[in-house]
């Protein structure tokens, strides 16, 4: 074995142009393969550290369970550790300064919970005695309460049994006001201020008109508490722990487990690890075909000295284990060198793709680099493993070789089973008008299995590339579809009692901010029925209604600015006078529908009016008629009680429809109504008491600014200063985190395709030139009876030709099935995308590729000499 092993390290060495493509393959795979394991893992570290942040240290949470059922479960060895929290009661604020917030709701907590909750402490230190209490910031402020000094509570136990979730009183159920509700006894208690921490938002959410305040819990056995777990491996212990308790009480910690791959269906982690398993088998198929190919050629070139070898008494077993020393030798030197610069590469990476995630988000997060070693250890005897695989087939191939054959090496030529022809030999080659035409189509007849992995590893890099670009391009246009239908960057919702006082309080100050280039506003509110006249609508809407079995539709009105409104007006040719007459009421309609056509699986949205102008008969319906209505169809059992009862309920309103059908051209404030169906009454505001008898209290406000993140903050801050009940969102950030994310996997996808690519022609590259210098005899002897070197270079060309017609055939065929299964993959219509420019760009790179190839192997061909290459055999 020593001495084969001999022989193995010398003809690596020997042959060192096909060691360094076989070691330069291993290591593109390794880098790869490295890379993409902990690019997942750094990943899904980076954002398990967010959510920790955000939501906990922990998996999942029980809302009752006593003292005897953790430790039962904690003895398992499979809970890393776990928090106690129990309601002590709530106590009511005597004069609230904070309307929301009108009590404090007192938690008693185990050591633990700080370490596994995001308790952020601001001033102060935690509470280590039940005599000891941790305030948010808001409490303090609005209350002006100071570290080191007391507060007294007067707190109020709700009884157990009470209780929909088994941990004391809760904010989401009656506290106060219901006649069945048991209140149970007061408990007065002075607390000492011990330190000041950011607001609970997990407690307040629950406990949403209190302020959530903590101390320590200090008891020791207990029945009922809720309770947090931290399991060691979430992965494979998550249910057989929670089986352990009520499945009514147990509640995952969605936002962790879903970023862990244990989320219920689809999640990110799972969708992390499938997506690189994918990525990771495409690079095994890859490398496989080099080393493969690599190791096939190496036995080819080198079974004339296998045979000499069995006849000086070598075995099968130890021909087999030669070659697979040369797998294994080159795979221990390459694969730590690979892993190596994977995760420089990925440490280098990590940094840029954070920031174009921060740079498109509010989200602050850090990403930050998780090497893995057990991924890590998988990788590197997984790549031993490929490497052992792709070698052992030609092992076994120089172990079946009789003495004679090998020595003879007439096993590699394709030879069919004679038969007699039908027709003379020669008329298979009629059409062939050069000796060189006939030789190459020859030479492809014998070499068939080596001219297939050629155009395999083409057509494959071809397809990746392309599929990956069209994939990119449809993301794009999928991206760019979704964001016209909005005109706006930031959108806000405010609620007041007075509809124009959320319009002086909160718009107008808005609207006049730095950086603000469009403003609008409207408020919607639920008006009534619409009466269907199926001679006044379009057919389709007619078959629709029809169909349903119905006779009404519901409407909404939509009041907005007249200045905003009569932009609108304009569109339609109108005049703001015209819908301003008191006597004469006009309002512009939107009304349309979707209808689902289940054997096209599509959506159609058509419009209910064709004309452009249609007189209606409103049933309006005011707020305390709404009351009435609701209360007596919850009380009925009549099936179409809307039906035939409506106009038991509201007035009256004649009025003329001008019908708007241009939805794409919307005002920037409306345009959140392009895919909305049902019926919109628009109307200007100044018509309010003509048309309502109740003032709308959510206004809806539209701002458009270039540097949109800038006027965002300045919106958010300008809300905290005025303590405006207020919702803010910035939605043209998303798009930009989509876009921004689509550039990100664009580049990634065309680097990891070109390093692939680079594998696939590293491949094309050894199998071309060991195939041709296989072949050195055979040039060597044409040669010498007179072939010319133009000749021998027209070879050269038509088999180049022959390589990039066929796998450029293939390559373009394939590669357009595949875009037009990706053209349907994101649910949206959209036009086929031909990769013209990729095909092109792919078709010229394969003849760069196969051009190179043969040429550097013909250039090293003719260099020889004729009479020492037909002596001799060139390895």
């Amino acid at each position: 074995m020593k001495i084969c092993s001999l022989l193995a390290l010398r003809s690596l060495i020997k042959n060192k142009l096909r060691t360094t493509t076989t070691s330069v393959g291993i290591f593109l795979a390794v880098l790869l393969m490295s890379a993409i394991a902990v690019l997942v893992t750094s990943v899904i570290s980076s954002l398990a550290a967010a959510e920790i942040n955000e939501h906990g240290d922990w998996h999942f949470y029980v809302s009752k369970a006593a003292d005897t059922q953790i430790n039962d479960v904690f003895n398992t060895k499979k809970v890393a550790k776990y928090c106690t929290a129990s309601n002590l009661g709530i106590s009511n604020i005597a004069n609230p300064i904070d309307k929301d917030k009108t009590s404090i709701q007192l938690t008693a907590v185990s050591p633990s919970f700080f370490e596994m909750m995001p308790v952020k402490l601001i001033e102060g230190k935690l509470p280590k005695s039940e005599n000891e209490i941790l305030v948010p910031a808001h409490l303090k402020n609005d209350y002006k309460f100071k570290v080191g000094g007391y507060i007294t509570l007067n707190l109020i136990k709700q009884p157990k049994e009470k209780d929909p979730i088994g941990d004391g009183l809760v904010q989401t159920t009656s506290f106060f006001g219901l006649d069945t509700e048991d209140i149970g006894d007061e408990e007065r208690k002075t607390y000492l201020i011990v330190g000041v921490c950011e607001v609970l938002d997990m407690m307040e959410i629950t406990y949403y008109s209190s302020y959530a305040v903590l101390t320590l819990d200090i008891t020791k056995g207990f029945q009922e508490k809720a309770v947090y777990f931290k399991l060691k491996n979430p992965r494979a212990n998550y249910y057989k722990i929670t089986d352990n308790f009520s499945i009514d009480s147990v509640i995952p910690n969605f936002h962790l487990l879903d970023v862990l791959g244990i989320g219920m269906g689809e999640s990110v982690g799972k969708a992390l690890e499938v997506v690189a398993i994918f990525l990771i088998l495409i690079i095994a198929l890859a490398s496989y075909a080099l080393i493969n190919s690599s190791f096939m050629i190496s036995v080819s070139e080198k079974i004339r000295y296998y045979g000499l070898l069995f006849l000086t008494g070598a075995t099968k077993g130890q021909i087999i284990k030669t070659v697979l020393f040369e797998a294994l030798f080159l795979s221990i030197i390459i694969i730590p060198l690979g892993i190596a610069c994977g995760i420089g590469v990925m440490f280098l990476s990590l940094n840029s793709i954070a920031k174009i995630i921060v740079s498109a988000s509010y989200v602050d997060l850090i990403f930050r680099l998780d090497v893995n070693i057990f991924s890590l250890l998988i990788i590197a005897a997984f790549s031993i493993i490929l490497a052992v695989i792709s070698s052992i087939g030609p092992a076994l191939k120089s172990a079946k070789k009789t003495v004679i054959s090998a020595i003879r090496q007439s096993d590699d030529i394709y030879i069919k089973k004679k038969r007699k022809p039908k027709k003379p030999r020669h008329i298979k080659y009629r059409h062939i008008k050069s000796i060189e035409s006939g030789l190459v189509l020859k030479n492809f007849s014998r070499f068939r299995k080596k001219y297939r992995s050629i155009a395999f590893c083409l057509v494959l890099s071809m397809v990746l590339f392309v599929s990956a670009s069209t994939l990119c391009a449809y993301a794009d246009v999928w991206i760019n579809e979704s964001a016209q239908f909005l005109d706006y960057d930031i959108i806000c919702n405010a609620s007041y009692e007075d509809f124009f006082q959320t319009i002086d309080t909160v718009y107008l100050p808005i609207s006049k901010l730095n950086g603000i280039d469009e403003a609008g506003w409207f408020a919607s509110m639920e008006a009534g029925f619409l009466p269907i006249d199926y001679e006044k609508i379009s057919e389709k809407a007619a078959n629709y209604y029809q169909e349903k079995n119905t006779g009404i539709e519901m409407f909404n009105y939509i009041f907005m600015d007249d200045v905003r409104f009569s932009v609108l007006a304009a569109q339609l040719d109108k005049d703001l006078s015209l819908y301003t007459d008191k006597n004469n009421l006009r309002v512009i309609t939107l009304a349309a529908l979707e209808i689902y056509h289940k054997d096209k699986d599509k959506i159609e949205m058509i419009q209910i009016f064709e004309q452009e102008s249609i007189e209606l008969n409103l049933r309006y319906m005011s707020q305390a008629d709404w009351e009435e209505y609701w209360q007596d169809y919850f009380e009925s059992d009549e099936p179409n009680f809307d039906e035939n009862n409506y106009l038991n309920y509201g007035q009256n309103i004649s009025v003329v429809a001008d019908v708007y059908s241009r939805y794409y051209n919307l005002p920037m404030e409306l345009s959140i109504l392009k895919e909305a169906v049902g019926a919109h009454m628009i109307i200007p505001i100044s018509m309010l008491e003509e048309f309502s008898q109740d003032r709308p209290q959510t206004v809806r406000m539209f701002f458009k600014a270039k540097n949109h993140k800038d006027v965002f903050y300045k919106i958010k801050t300008l809300a905290d200063e005025n303590n405006w009940d207020v919702y803010f969102e910035d939605v043209a950030i998303y798009y930009e985190f989509q876009k921004n994310l689509v550039t990100t996997v664009d580049v990634f996808s065309r680097i990891f395709i070109l390093l692939v690519a680079t594998i696939l022609a590293l491949n094309v590259f050894n199998t071309i030139i060991s195939n041709m210098l296989i072949r050195n005899r055979e040039f060597a002897i044409l040669r010498s009876v007179g072939m010319s070197r133009r000749s021998y270079y027209k070879i050269i060309f038509y088999e180049c030709a022959f390589y990039s017609l066929i796998s450029i055939t293939i390559g373009v065929v394939l590669s357009v099935l595949v875009s037009l299964l990706l053209k349907d993959s994101f649910g949206i219509p959209m036009a086929f995308i031909l990769p013209v420019k990729e095909i092109i760009f792919t078709a010229l790179a394969i003849g760069v590729i196969l051009t190179i190839s043969t040429l550097f192997a013909a250039r090293k061909i003719l260099s020889n000499n004729i009479i020492e290459s037909i002596k001799t055999e060139i390895t």
